[in-house]
């Protein structure tokens, strides 16, 4: 199945597991999410703290960049490309495989392509049947149907190749160069009391250069520039779980500053987690588990606050390391609930808000832990979701 949707005012979007199948879904969204309610109607809070990951920092590992076998009933896995080339365009390519409770998996690749300089997006995507998704680990290949595959592990000679129909159709394929080693705080995973799982990342490609073509409609456009690739994953709906996500990427001339942070439902207790990295071509050499977010100059932006400038600090011992950034407007806003039915959209935003997904990329400056007190200036790109409840 082929979507597509046209910048500021196109109906169709998918992110991730929402889509025109999930019909189903979203009754068991609404119904999940008003079990977790009191009788007085207020959302249910428990005792204890968010809990980091388990382990120190170590290096990226074949484990890490293949799918994993789920452990509960909410399973949903991520392989997240973005890619700034050197024109000034941005390219976002994830691929996806996610299993609900009892649904069959959803597996596909969403490309998205942003143009700042002239205001234009498309997003298009494919999902393919979940059994075509395909994974081997020697020579390693990562398959999301015959036409979209990453082949070999993040590093020099990694590959991205992935294709739509839609439109003029677009093919996108690109190897990476000077990559510098991918990363994994302790086990990636962030534990609610009691250990359940919640949310996990690593970093398969804190930076890299990359290089190939895009082919629009049978025109073909070299392109090259910085990339970086992240895998995710979550044990519950993002919807369902989570009031605010915020992910960013922060070049600088000698250092990537990486940063994840989140808040929690009010039904899991409104807690918050993250971390905050710097590393370079040797590797890292700054991590925090103890980080503090700040957003300013917010702005509502379909019933969500967006930030148009934030500070992000991370402590480890007797160091700190700060990261700025701001940017405005979002290069990508759109609604995750989009291609669902008004009847349904109405019933889950009564119950979790409106959920909201977007991208802002900007200048930004670093400070602190390794880098010393002397200011380093960069640039950024963050991904933003959030809900109005």
């Amino acid at each position: 199945m082929e979507w597509r949707r046209r910048a500021r005012g196109g109906r169709e979007t998918l992110f991730l597991i929402f889509s025109r199948s999930c019909v189903l879904l979203g009754l068991l969204v609404f119904c999940s999410a008003a079990a977790g309610r009191d009788s007085a109607g207020q959302a249910r809070s428990e005792d204890g703290v968010m809990e980091g990951p388990r382990g120190p920092v170590r290096g990226y590992r074949l484990a890490d960049h293949l799918r994993s076998e789920a452990t509960s009933s909410v399973d949903i896995q991520g392989w997240e490309y973005t890619l700034e080339t050197d024109a000034g365009d941005w390219f976002f390519v994830t691929g996806f495989c996610s299993r609900v409770w009892f649904m069959p998996s959803i597996c596909g690749v969403e490309i998205s392509w942003a143009s700042p300089s002239t205001g234009r997006e498309e997003v298009m995507g494919h999902r393919v049947p979940h059994d075509q998704f395909t994974q081997q680990s020697s020579p390693v290949l990562i398959q999301f149907g015959p036409r979209n595959w990453i082949r070999g592990l993040p590093g020099n000679g990694h590959r991205l190749h992935v294709e739509t129909d839609w439109h003029v159709g677009l093919v996108l394929d690109v190897s990476f160069q000077d990559a510098w080693e991918g990363f994994v705080l302790g086990d990636g995973v962030f534990r609610l009391p009691g250990g359940e799982p919640l949310v996990q990342n690593a970093v398969g490609i804190p930076r890299a250069r990359f290089e190939g073509s895009a082919v629009w409609g049978g025109d073909a456009e070299p392109i090259r520039g910085w990339a970086s690739m992240q895998r995710m994953g979550a044990s519950r709906l993002p919807t369902q779980a989570l009031q605010r996500r915020q992910w960013v990427v922060s070049r600088h001339d000698e250092v990537s500053v990486i940063a994840m942070s989140f808040l929690t439902d009010a039904g899991l207790g409104s807690r918050t987690g993250g971390w905050l990295v710097a590393v370079h071509s040797g590797g890292v050499v700054f991590e925090s588990r103890d980080v503090t977010v700040k957003w300013s100059r917010t702005r509502p932006v379909r019933n969500c606050l967006l930030p148009g400038a934030f500070l992000l600090k991370g402590v480890s011992g007797e160091r700190q390391l700060r990261l700025g950034g701001e940017g405005w407007p979002p290069m990508q806003v759109f609604g995750m609930t989009d291609s669902l039915s008004s009847f349904l959209r109405t019933a889950i935003h009564a119950v979790m808000g409106t959920p909201v997904f977007s991208r802002l990329a900007g200048k930004s400056e670093a400070r602190g832990g390794a880098l010393g007190e002397r200011s380093l200036p960069g640039s950024m790109i963050q991904r933003v979701e959030c809900r109005d409840k």
